[in-house]
């Protein structure tokens, strides 16, 4: 009983602070969705070329609105498996000709995500 009363008292104050309740500090109401997100994640290379056979390391820098950098969780993953592979450490392996995009998520932070395309192409 006690998680539930949490959990509608947060909801409670989300609602009232987007709704622009003064008494919480918002002074004026907005209908636009939040449009500067929260976090935001870099993958780099961001785009890349390599022949089958070859390997590459990805990079992730996840950025918080207040600037922390954290980017030791990430979730790597590709749809792309027959093209690309990718390892849970970011190491893309280069299967087949054809494109790939390799995802990584954090996994502390789901919403934070970025991609990387990979192009694959014969020696």
């Amino acid at each position: 009983m006690r998680i539930v009363l949490s959990v509608l008292a947060v909801v409670v104050s989300v609602s009232a602070v987007a709704c622009g309740d003064k008494s919480l500090g918002t002074t004026t109401p907005t209908s636009q969705p939040f449009s500067d997100p929260l976090w935001t994640m870099v993958v780099s290379p961001a785009s890349v070329t390599m022949p089958v056979g070859d390997s590459v390391q990805l990079h992730t820098t996840v950025n918080t609105k207040v600037g922390l950098a954290v980017t030791d969780s990430i979730i790597w993953a590709t749809p792309d498996t027959a093209v690309a592979e990718v390892s849970a450490t970011g190491v893309v392996r280069a299967r087949a000709k054809g494109s790939a995009v390799i995802i990584a998520t954090d996994a502390r932070i789901p919403a934070a995500q970025g991609a990387a395309e990979v192009v694959v192409n014969t020696k």
